[in-house]
């Protein structure tokens, strides 16, 4: 992401909530693009035995932005965090993409993955 960026940002930007960048000292918001947002998805999934949990599913949602104008570095960050997540064993059921409506420079990914069976216990 600094590649795509073009600098060293002052913190890692990964962030599990609404990223508050009052604290840096870019100009813009586009200069401290691209940025990810970790947020869990409320549910339950789960397999049962004998009226007990044996298997969850925990869901994530990933959300990123990019320069509107830098197609191809988002595609590069897409396969990159489905490349890990993937790795980690999680898998993508969802996605979607958009000009960011709050800030039209950039361009909103959504995805959401959903972790293959973490055992209860």
């Amino acid at each position: 992401m600094t590649r795509v960026r073009g600098h060293k940002p002052r913190d890692i930007p990964v962030y599990s909530s609404t990223p508050d960048f009052t604290n840096q000292t870019s100009q813009t918001i586009i200069d401290l693009s691209p940025w990810i947002r970790v947020t869990p998805i409320p549910g339950d999934d789960a397999i049962y035995a004998d009226d007990q949990r044996v298997v969850k599913y925990p869901k994530v949602q990933l959300d990123y932005w990019v320069d509107k104008t830098k197609t191809a570095d988002c595609d590069e960050i897409e396969d990159y965090l489905y490349d890990k997540m993937h790795k980690a064993g999680w898998e993508r059921y969802y996605r979607y993409s958009m000009i960011d409506g709050d800030t039209p420079q950039l361009r909103m990914v959504i995805t959401q993955y959903q972790y293959q069976g973490l055992p209860i216990g």
